[in-house]
């Protein structure tokens, strides 16, 4: 809120908060998708953006305190900006996320989080301390009566010690509320103070509204309306607060702080008022009175909300564990018990009674009962549904592992296995009808609907449990199960006869296993990952596989004996292929999909996964004796796409397709010539939304190819070698170089090397790929990064739905030769001068801290650390800086400036300017290149020294030119200041400043260098720009001493400057004039 407040007047700020009502309602739950209002939402801030008509647009700075819409809005903002056409030049939006936690993860290993996370922890840093102290005495000079009621300020001042908050009710006011609480345990406003300790305790972001507290209380004494609330809380009013979130609304009230409201609560246990009791008093006023619906909201996070912590999800809510801690079991059964018979339509309750019966207790007859209860108030919500099949989960482990008292027999562990399966079947029939319901219509939430895997996934696990102990009754159950054997020598395993009427149940587990390890998972875990590795078990993958194989180890008599081979390998289809191991038989491979191939020359999908198998050996560790060409597997698909045969055409067919036919440079008599791309782009995006939209679309698709920098086949970068490059970067390394995971994060220089960037251009928010004279649609992998017109320069990866662009940047490139260079400088060169309005226009009303680039994906704020001047250390050929930590830290030999994310060595020299390379640019050096290395990776910014005067022509022209190989990138700056021009960077390589061929003035200098020598001194003087290091001069000038004299002074391009002196005479000058 301060950040809101300190930019109020450059920005228009703004503040979202649940969407949820407060307006009263008769106790009846509110049953609203968080989504909703994610559209009129949009359409809000788009209109505070436009306020005012074009002329007086500007940037909306958003606080999103909503935890329920922060994957979605970014879409719709950007869905609302391309629909009502808006084209600035300069930030929209600008999104601060705030996400309530009670439990906050400070792990550098955690893969959830991005650079673009601030932790707002519970801990003051030194500055911060030292600024309460300024405060304090502030505070005691104004408000010396009053000191001890800022609770708040001296929990903060305090580090948030409880230490210091037990010490607070030891003190004369602290005893005078635990006195009152042993002698009014049921007045009214105990029974309130109990209910604002409670939900302030457990919920973040809680309150009550003060009009309902007031009615609570009017309850207990009629008479006492003419006094003010403050008054009737009494003991209880200094450690309360009201507030109001907009002037004229009904104030809120809650506990001065959430560590106070804890203590609260310990301290209404310890007077014998416990949290069960307090929770049931709070259920009877919840439906006796007229309450606020955000109120039931947080009575239901209080008791059904689970917190993520650094060990995963907890299995109930923090409410409900401490309740068990210290009341016990039956007391958390009896209040979850009530919930569930208060509120007669909410599903969430009777849900958490039940996994409390079964988790807790072990009694599975009511755990049942009540999630059928549950199923029964949302028959159609799979989720709901999930928690019978848990149940009979569980209960048939725990017979299996005699955990109930006595291990199970057969017969036993079949009819809970069959009650488990048939819950779990139900569920999964649910979640499809579910993913149909949420694809068809114009609603926009249809996009963001999460597929239900529990029911497939719970099915495969109690086939686990079925096979494991089976077999170990008997091992002659895994012929059995695997059908080996038929179903008809049941008998001869069990005497029991009863047992035949599980035959249908035995004999279909086998196909069901292997349809949803084949039609579902083995796509489902290839082709994408979680957005958040916390939403998936670690024994989620394996699970699956380890089922998959148990029941699939004996070959189906049907089965060929290639066919047979692939499978025992997991490569008998497109996702096994494309997830192999690195180690596998890859000629062996290909070998078996060739001869399968020949026997089915006109079955697309054997063609599909022999092309991949190809293509696979062709970039594996070991390359094919007799290698298949890329003529010969472009004839094999192209048959195929002569037949115009849509039915036939899957996604990894249109993949294959592109990936043979993407163009290079262009080539007379090239087959890839002739293809529209673009027809395949978008027929393979069909293809994917019918197929996998619906299980994929609230997941992250994972590349499985890239663009290398190779020629034909090998050109094609497989996404398990950029795995294993990430594996061994990580080693060491902050968490950015992890695995690849879609996110398109590629940043480090060894995955660079292995990529193909290329060109492209923007028009109305979609990008297009241009490779050999063609443009290509793709999709961004973020979209907000594609926020104007213009020409980018990307990392080009094939998903599952289409060709993704990664690390897009806007810029000018050169990169090719030829026709496509020249028409690229003739674009830069015209686009020019628009180029530098854009910049102002962008930067106008940012603070100083915004990333401004038009290259930034997403501007963000960025609080700026106090600059450090060091001096490098000298080497024969490099300057050496040691930075100790983060922060921003600038050579004083240079003037460069390193802005490190941590502690690193940074080591540069000045190169020579390729001149060939920049000219084809149209520019001209503005200072030295600079050659840039740091082992650690840790450097985030660059601030290069610039010679141009703020009100000159030049400042505005400035670009920063980024030299890799023979390609070069013209980038806009972040910002320019009076003495540098930065530039955010994912890798180094060489680094400087151009301008356009226009002439201006620029700072220079006058170096004076004395060459003493018997008969005839000289003095050497250089004009100079001022970013021209002085030490470079010097390494020229060997036999020579630098006289340091004021030498800053203004030069103009095209002047003639003369040397003056009162000796001319004697002294010879020359050249005479310069």
């Amino acid at each position: 809120m301060q950040i809101l407040w300190d930019l109020r007047k450059e920005l228009r700020c703004a503040v979202l908060v649940d969407p949820s009502s407060d307006k009263k309602d008769m106790g009846k739950q509110v049953q609203k998708d968080p989504l909703s209002d994610t559209r009129t939402i949009a359409k809000q801030v788009i209109e505070l953006f436009a306020t005012g008509g074009p002329e007086n647009q500007n940037t909306v700075l958003l606080l999103q305190d909503n935890e329920h819409l922060r994957d979605h809005l970014q879409d719709f903002l950007i869905r609302e900006i391309t629909e009502q056409k808006i084209s600035a030049k300069f930030p929209v939006v600008i999104i601060l996320q705030c996400i309530r936690s009670a439990s906050i993860i400070d792990d550098e290993e955690d893969e959830s989080r991005t650079e673009a996370d601030l932790l707002l922890k519970s801990r003051l840093s030194d500055k911060e301390k030292t600024s309460f102290v300024s405060k304090e005495k502030l505070i005691q000079r104004h408000h010396r009566d009053e000191m001890g009621k800022f609770h708040g300020f001296d929990i903060m001042q305090h580090n948030y010690n409880e230490e210091y908050i037990r010490k607070t009710f030891c003190s004369k006011e602290g005893k005078k509320i635990t006195e009152y609480l042993q002698q009014n345990k049921v007045s009214r406003n105990t029974k309130l103070f109990a209910f604002l300790a409670l939900v302030n305790s457990y919920v973040p972001g809680s309150y009550l509204l003060q009009s309902q507290c007031e009615a609570f209380l009017s309850h207990q004494d009629p008479f006492g309306v003419n006094l003010s609330f403050e008054k009737r809380m009494q003991p209880f009013s200094d450690v309360i607060v009201t507030f109001s979130r907009h002037g004229g609304e009904d104030k809120r009230v809650r506990i001065a702080h959430p560590v106070l409201a804890h203590q609260c609560v310990q301290l209404l246990a310890d007077a014998g008022i416990a949290r069960s009791s307090a929770t049931l008093d709070f259920l009877q006023y919840l439906t006796r009175q007229q309450i606020q619906p955000s109120l039931l909201l947080f009575f239901k996070d209080m008791l059904t909300k689970r917190e993520t912590t650094s060990n995963g999800q907890e299995i109930f809510s923090r409410l409900i564990l401490d309740m068990e801690k210290r009341e016990g079991i039956p007391q958390c059964a009896n209040v979850l018990k009530t919930a569930s018979e208060t509120f007669k339509h909410d599903p969430f309750y009777p849900q958490s009674l039940a996994r409390f019966y079964y988790i807790k207790m072990s009694d599975f007859t009511r755990a049942e009962i009540w999630a059928e209860k549950a199923k029964e108030r949302v028959p159609t919500n799979s989720f709901i549904a999930d928690t019978l099949g848990q149940v009979h989960k569980n209960h048939l482990y725990k017979q299996v592992n005699g955990k109930s008292g006595e291990k199970s027999g057969t017969r036993d562990i079949l009819f809970w296995a069959e009650k488990a399966i048939k819950a779990f079947k139900q569920e999964e029939e649910l979640a499809e009808r579910e993913s149909v319901n949420h694809m068809e219509g114009d609603s926009p939430t249809k996009m963001y609907h999460t597929f239900n895997n529990r029911g497939i996934f719970g099915y495969l696990q109690v086939a686990n449990i079925v096979y494991n102990s089976l077999t170990n009754l008997n091992p002659k159950w895994r012929k059995l199960l695997t059908q080996e054997i038929s179903a008809e020598h049941l008998s001869i395993l069990s005497e029991d006869r009863k047992l035949m009427k599980y035959q249908t149940f035995i004999t279909s587990l086998r196909g069901a296993v292997e349809r949803k390890f084949y039609c579902f998972f083995e796509s489902y875990l290839t082709y994408s990952e979680p957005r958040n590795w916390k939403d998936q078990t670690p024994y989620f993958q394996r699970d699956i596989v380890d089922c998959f194989r148990k029941y699939s180890t004996a070959p189906s008599p049907k089965e060929d004996l290639p066919l047979k081979t692939l499978k025992e390998e997991m490569a008998s289809t497109f996702p096994g292929l494309s997830s192999l191991n690195p180690n596998a038989n890859l000629s062996k491979i290909t070998e078996l999909w060739k001869i399968i191939n020949k026997e089915n020359p006109d079955d697309v999908n054997t063609a599909c996964n022999y092309i991949l198998a190809n293509i696979l050996q062709t970039n594996g560790p070991v390359a094919s004796p007799e290698p298949t060409t890329l003529p010969q597997l472009r004839a094999i698909l192209q048959k195929f796409m002569e037949k115009e045969n849509t039915k036939l055409w899957t996604p990894e067919f249109y993949l294959l397709v592109l990936l043979l036919f993407w163009p290079e440079e262009a080539r007379e008599g090239d087959v890839t010539n002739d293809i529209d791309l673009n027809k395949y782009v978008e027929c393979m995006k069909q293809a994917f939304d019918n197929k996998y939209k619906k299980y994929l679309q609230s997941r992250e698709l994972v590349p499985l190819f890239y663009l290398g920098k190779g020629a034909g086949l090998k050109r094609l970068v497989h996404k398990s070698s950029i795995d294993n490059i990430c594996v061994h970067l990580k080693t060491g390394k902050s968490r950015t170089l992890n695995k690849t995971r879609g996110s398109g994060e590629i940043r480090h220089t060894c995955i660079q090397d292995h990529l193909l960037r290329v060109n492209g251009v923007v028009r109305v928010h979609k990008a297009f790929a241009r490779m050999a004279n063609k443009e290509i649609e793709i999709c961004p992998q973020k979209q907000a990064s594609v926020w104007k017109d213009g020409n980018i320069s990307f990392y080009l990866g094939f998903n599952i739905s289409g060709p993704v662009a990664f690390d897009i940047k806007y810029t000018m490139h050169t990169v090719g030769s030829g026709t496509n260079v020249q028409k690229q400088r003739d674009d830069a060169i015209r686009s020019e001068r628009t180029r530098m309005e854009e910049s102002k226009t962008f930067n106008r009303g940012i603070p100083m801290g915004f990333k401004t680039s038009s290259h930034i994906h997403t501007p963000t704020l960025l609080t700026e650390p106090e600059l450090k001047n060091i001096h490098p250390q000298l080497t024969k050929t490099h300057y050496r800086l040691q930075c100790p930590h983060a922060g921003l830290f600038q050579c004083m030999l240079t003037g460069l400036v390193f802005l490190m994310e941590r502690k690193g060595e940074v080591l540069y020299r000045t190169v020579q300017w390729d001149d060939s390379l920049l000219h084809s640019t149209g520019r001209t050096p503005a200072g030295p290149l600079f050659s840039i290395e740091c082992p650690q990776g840790s450097v985030r910014q660059l601030h290069l020294p610039h010679c141009e005067i703020p009100s000159g022509k030049g400042f505005d022209s400035l670009s920063v030119v980024h030299v890799t190989g023979d390609s070069v990138e013209i980038l806009q700056p972040v910002r320019v200041t009076d003495s540098h021009a930065v530039v955010d960077i994912t890798d180094l390589c060489l680094w400087g400043l151009a301008y356009p061929y226009w002439q201006f003035s620029l700072k220079g200098q006058v170096l004076l260098f004395h060459k003493p020598q018997l008969r005839k001194p000289t003095l050497n003087v250089h004009l100079l720009p001022v970013n021209v290091p002085v030490t470079e001069v010097e390494k020229l000038q060997r036999a020579c001493k630098y006289i340091q004299i004021p030498s800053n002074c203004l030069l103009t391009c095209g002047e003639i400057y003369k040397l003056c002196c009162d000796s001319a005479e004697k002294n010879k000058i020359q050249p005479s004039v310069q």
